[in-house]
């Protein structure tokens, strides 16, 4: 169905269909050529054209259950750990305190 409505070469096909068989299966198909349109500019705009961006971007919403594309969520960075935290946890002794040895 979207071959009909593809208006750019950087989209990746396969995920759109992805997408667009997701969205059916929910019961959420969209109702015209241009929402279909519309949205495959949004993944186009959204990945900057890149094909895995826009496959990782329909699968993000996939997984979180979404019923739109999205940017793609950062990965969270670990908090930065303190020289005590860092010693707490690498000291054998912290094993002699808990099992009392």
């Amino acid at each position: 169905m979207s071959e009909l409505f593809q208006t750019d070469i950087s989209l990746n096909q396969e995920a759109f269909d992805l997408w667009l068989k997701y969205r059916k299966e929910i019961k959420k198909p969209f109702k015209s050529a241009m929402t279909i349109e519309g949205q495959q500019n949004k993944i186009i705009k959204l990945s900057g054209g890149d094909y895995q961006k826009q496959m990782d971007i329909v699968m993000q919403s996939i997984d979180e259950g979404w019923t739109g594309l999205f940017e793609l969520k950062q990965p969270a960075t670990p908090p930065q750990q303190s020289e005590g935290f860092i010693k707490k946890h690498t000291d054998p002794s912290w094993r002699q305190d808990l099992l009392g040895e």
